[in-house]
């Protein structure tokens, strides 16, 4: 990972080698953007543009399917669906309806509660829930927000990891160093619930293959016969697979400290459920050393989201179970895909007359949405005015842009900014349904996290930060970063 991103998410601090009241309704009245969708506000632009989707794929005759499929592949890989094609969501609590009563509504409408925790902000659950349903369930009294749990992301390097004879712990080894008393957890998709390898070929080696080679302790393995303690294993829904990363991971570590004991749990399922296995991993299995490699393109980079804040919660509190653990997460390989700044305005006005070097079309963009201005790339104030930045994306490639600012997430009123990405063609033209303009004094969170695929020949892309929004005129949250991923 870009170093000026090693602090994103914020459970990032360490790296592992291996692997507002009158603010806010000033601020929401200045928005008129939103009286054009019949879905609620309070719906994050990844599920807005999901429940577009679902809504042409039943209108629309098969062959028009087939087309809106292609164009919208990358959109339908990022959400994950189970065997009932319910899709998971995140579902964040305003603390005026009980947790419990919440749960009760999703139950009822055909829902499936995979985790939850009520000490993260208001409360939150992630549950599958039925497509048909979602706009009915965020009008709920006591939901905040809802909004598209993506697919993880493995931190997975390109080469088999040599770290026995890097760190040369075989020395250690051999002086005793052996991972004696210690108890590593690894967090990452699964154990050993794959069943083909990357190439797509029937999987021949498993865990007890592992164990009976040496490659993993367990019972039959004559020099640690501790098995592996699994919390909780990934079992894949339909269309998915796994990988068994967390098995790799864990070979890895038996290299490394060949005496120490075990556990796994999945990281794979959703952010409350990988908060929770990061706790468990200390109070069940007394865990001392934890590790993970995986990202989830929504945790906040500028403070603690529920995954960070259990991490803290192993690292520092006395009020858990088990020993307190030191904490890694492996640091990416996203170098040359991340942004940072402050925000530099060009007013709506200046911009809309007309920039030099400048081709963006403009007039096909929402006032709303580009009322606060624009931000300037340029870094130099004296040079000449750049609003967007330019990206090539290969035929058949799909970018994620997590674009954040640093107001808090999840907070009632906590958000003092609404911010956009927007999407532009190499000529210009304005690509609303590629562009993320969530209404984020309703969904509460200071995010919008899009997909830019690219169905055709190589083509050049632009991106424009723009906010909605000019109250007050010096926006409270002024610093900006991005993450792009190319899948």
């Amino acid at each position: 990972m870009h170093d000026s991103f090693r602090a994103e998410p914020s459970r990032f601090r360490l790296t592992f080698p291996v692997c507002a009241g009158l603010l806010f309704l000033a601020c929401l009245c200045s928005n008129p953007l939103f009286a054009q969708d019949s879905s609620p506000a309070n719906i994050d632009n990844g599920l807005r543009r999901f429940l577009s989707t679902e809504d042409q794929s039943r209108n629309a005759s098969p062959a028009a399917n087939t087309s809106a499929a292609s164009k919208r592949r990358g959109l339908t890989h990022a959400a994950v669906r189970d065997a009932d094609r319910r899709v998971l969501v995140d579902i964040h609590l305003n603390g005026k309806v009980s947790l419990a009563s919440v749960r009760d509504q999703l139950t009822q409408a055909g829902a499936k509660v995979i985790a939850e925790n009520s000490s993260y902000r208001m409360g939150v659950l992630s549950a599958f829930v039925p497509a048909n349903q979602i706009t009915q369930l965020a009008r709920s009294p006591g939901v905040l927000s809802i909004s598209l749990t993506r697919r993880p992301r493995k931190n997975v390097g390109a080469t088999t990891s040599g770290g026995v004879f890097s760190l040369h712990t075989d020395v250690l080894n051999a002086q005793g160093l052996d991972g004696t008393g210690q108890t590593i957890g690894v967090l990452s998709d699964s154990y050993d619930t794959a069943q083909t390898d990357l190439f797509g070929d029937p999987l021949t080696i498993h865990a007890a293959q592992d164990i009976a080679s040496g490659d993993l302790p367990g019972t039959g393995n004559p020099n640690n016969p501790n098995p592996v303690v699994v919390v909780e294993e990934f079992n894949p829904p339909p269309d998915e697979t796994s990988s068994d990363e967390g098995r790799a991971m864990l070979q890895i570590v038996h290299d490394v400290a060949p005496k120490a004991k075990l556990a796994f749990a999945t990281a794979f399922i959703s952010k409350a459920d990988f908060a929770d296995n990061i706790r468990k991993l200390r109070t069940d299995a007394n865990c001392n050393v934890i590790v993970d490699d995986i990202v989830y393109t929504e945790e906040p980079m500028f403070s603690d989201g529920i995954i960070a804040q259990a991490v803290d919660d192993v690292v520092f509190s006395s009020v858990l179970a088990g020993p307190k653990c030191a904490y890694f997460s492996s640091a990416g390989n996203y170098q040359g895909g991340g942004y940072f700044s402050t925000f530099a305005p060009i007013s709506d006005t200046a911009a809309r007359a007309g920039l030099t070097n400048q081709n963006l079309k403009l007039d096909q963009v929402p006032a709303g949405l580009t009322s606060g201005g624009f931000h300037n790339f340029n870094p130099d104030p004296a040079g000449p005015v750049d609003i967007s930045q330019t990206f090539l994306i290969t035929s058949g490639s799909t970018v994620e842009y997590s674009f954040q600012w640093n107001d808090p997430f999840d907070v009632p009123g906590g958000v003092t900014t609404d911010y956009n990405i927007l999407v532009f063609d190499a000529d210009g033209n304005y690509l609303p349904d590629d562009s993320g303009t969530a209404d984020n004094f309703m969904t509460q969170e200071a995010i919008e996290d899009i997909l830019v695929e690219n169905t055709g020949n190589d083509a050049k892309f632009q991106i424009v930060i723009a906010r909605a929004g000019n109250f007050p005129a010096t926006p409270v949250a002024q610093k900006i970063r991005y993450l792009s991923i190319d899948d």
